[in-house]
């Protein structure tokens, strides 16, 4: 009831889904001028391709060695879907057996989540980190060889990108603004489906399948925090 009277005294507003954006503009046609879409944005000083040793930095987090490394970073929220993720996992299991996935971060559906691994028997196959620093999540990327993310929505989710300037191809679902950046057989898989076969078919595509760094770095050098951040100051000096 209130937006009207306030978004129409704003100079600029800025919107993080292009969908979103547009649909601002629509909305609001006689001040369309001042919707922007301003992209999420990586720091680019700790999220890029680095030489390290991989068992080093699996033995510093107790991760067990295996040939596929599957890394979720997130809430365990249900916009995230965790239980599908889960569901998703067991099913790649099946058809990679030695595949650990990592899970890193919290939340209210986090025992539920343990509850669902151990129901499946897969607690020596899933990794529970809880929360980490972004130095710890960058090592994890350069050592991981996919990043899932199976949310039921999303705006531009940062992790995406956080992933690609590590050189780490991405599963995810079709949500918010992830096709900017995630290219099918480039730089990993968007999936247009919710069904766990499905999106797991994908995961073991781009396993067997690796993507070139190189193509996911290049895939998001402009989402830098340098790059984005400059465009957001040169919006909001036209507004003055």
């Amino acid at each position: 009831l209130i937006e009207p009277f306030f978004i129409k005294q704003m100079n600029k507003i800025f919107v993080v889904s292009k969908k979103g954006c547009e649909y601002y503009k629509n909305k609001y046609p006689e001040i369309s001028e001042r919707f922007v879409f301003l992209p999420t944005w990586y720091n680019k000083k700790v999220f890029y391709k680095k030489n390290v040793d991989k068992q080093i930095v699996l033995d510093s987090f107790f991760i067990p060695k295996s040939k596929y490394l599957i890394l979720f970073v997130g809430r365990l929220e249900s916009a995230k879907n965790p239980f599908l993720l889960i569901d998703v996992f067991n099913l790649v299991v099946k058809k990679e057996y030695e595949t650990t996935l990592v899970i890193v971060g919290e939340g209210s559906l986090k025992e539920k989540t343990i509850m669902k691994v151990k129901k499946l028997g897969l607690e020596k196959k899933v990794i529970f980190l809880g929360k980490k620093h972004i130095q710890e999540i960058a090592l994890l990327m350069n050592v991981s060889n996919l990043l899932i993310l199976v949310s039921a929505f999303e705006g531009m989710p940062r992790v995406v990108l956080e992933a690609l300037a590590c050189g780490l191809p991405v599963v995810t679902t079709n949500i918010g603004e992830v096709g900017l950046v995630v290219k099918d057989g480039e730089t990993g898989k968007i999936v247009n489906s919710f069904d766990p076969c499905v999106i797991a078919n994908a995961v073991v595509e781009v396993l067997r399948n690796p993507a070139s760094y190189f193509l996911c770095q290049k895939a998001v050098e402009n989402y830098s925090n340098e790059n984005v951040l400059s465009f957001l100051e040169s919006e909001i000096k036209k507004t003055n």
